[in-house]
């Protein structure tokens, strides 16, 4: 069930604000400590928007280079994978010529896979598998993950994070800076202290990615692009992949029509989860809850036994269509949390969102 997705996307589409927003992590030889103010400390400090200039200029640089390249030719795509989890960047630029030899690679290797087992999944056409792959952003050989030193450093802050609040359960919760130790932080050198904003952990890098494609989108004309090309943010396998990309992300950047022209089980897709959406709207608000709450359930492992994944959407859609009830669902609500139980537990959490959502619009 994804709790994570319902809580992306309710970031995503401007519902809540980052967590964390006037609080920040500082790193110091000491350790590392958490804030809500920065008086008296000095260092090296990384906001969003920081993150987002360091980011934007690595990205014109490896435009930049490759568009002076023999391989700028064809480029259909530009991705910009970010990963929350690992605190990673990682850019592709994707060429008709890479597509071509990938699917020549992938229809040779499926051949003869067929030829020693004869499983029909490995029994495809050159067509098939070209479409396949097409936008698939780890079978491609421009893959760049070194976006330079500028940028490294505050990733490297970010991980560190991470690592840190991964082992709470071990050592406790990252700790306030106190009075004593801030009074330590003055005498310090500024080379060794690092601050972060702490909302750059709520999503921060996908935020930052979009913000960065938006900002990227006149530079594009320095690559021999096709009549089809598109750019875009991709979100990690360990945080939405696929689903979260094509279904949300994508569509911050790339015009529905161009999507649909490039993708057009996009349009398909859309159209029978819509239709759904809106034949549900007018039935009664018990049934309304029911519905989507259970199609969230089914969802737990991402199968088609929930409309969800069959039309390539997000447990945030399910929900979206539950906000989309208003009022009137909010007793409902109310009710479905005092009688459930720990085995909906996620469900639970996306319920007290929908409350907080209600009460707010």
């Amino acid at each position: 069930m994804g709790v994570y997705e319902v809580h992306t996307g309710r970031l995503l589409s401007g519902l809540r604000q980052p967590e964390g927003t006037g609080h920040y992590y500082v790193s110091s030889p000491e350790g590392l400590f958490q804030t809500d103010h920065l008086d008296g400390i000095t260092g090296t400090y990384w906001s969003m928007q920081t993150m987002e200039d360091l980011l934007y200029q690595a990205c014109m640089e490896v435009i930049g280079s490759f568009a002076q390249s023999d391989k700028n030719e064809q480029v259909y795509t530009f991705i910009i994978e970010a990963d929350n989890v690992n605190g990673n960047y990682l850019l592709y630029i994707n060429t008709l010529h890479d597509l071509e030899q990938m699917t020549a690679y992938y229809y040779k290797y499926y051949q003869e896979k067929y030829a020693e087992n004869q499983e029909e999944s490995y029994n495809r056409s050159l067509e098939q598998i070209r479409q396949s792959i097409r936008y698939a952003t780890g079978d491609y050989p421009d893959m760049i993950d070194d976006l330079g030193e500028a940028l490294e450093a505050p990733l490297a802050m970010y991980q560190e994070i991470n690592e840190r609040l991964w082992e709470e359960e071990e050592e406790g919760p990252v700790p306030v800076l106190d009075t004593a130790t801030r009074e330590l932080f003055t005498q310090t050198d500024g080379e060794f202290i690092r601050i972060m904003d702490q909302s750059m952990r709520d999503g921060g890098l996908t935020v930052i990615a979009l913000r960065v494609m938006e900002r990227l989108q006149p530079e594009f004309h320095r690559l021999d692009r096709t009549n089809d090309f598109i750019a875009y943010v991709q979100s990690s396998d360990g945080e939405g992949g696929d689903y979260l990309t094509f279904s949300t992300l994508i569509r911050k950047t790339v015009p529905l029509e161009r999507l649909y022209q490039v993708m057009p089980q996009e349009r398909k897709d859309d159209e029978q989860f819509d239709a759904l959406f809106q034949q549900y709207a007018v039935r009664p608000v018990q049934e309304q809850l029911d519905y989507w709450s259970e199609q969230i359930r089914c969802n737990r492992w991402n199968t088609n036994k929930s409309v969800i994944t069959k039309y390539g959407k997000t447990d945030f859609h399910a929900y979206a269509a539950l906000l989309a009830a208003g009022p009137a669902i909010q007793p409902l609500i109310e009710q479905a949390l005092s009688v459930i139980t720990e085995k909906d537990d996620d469900l639970a959490q996306m319920y007290h969102m929908l409350l907080e959502d209600l009460a707010s619009s």
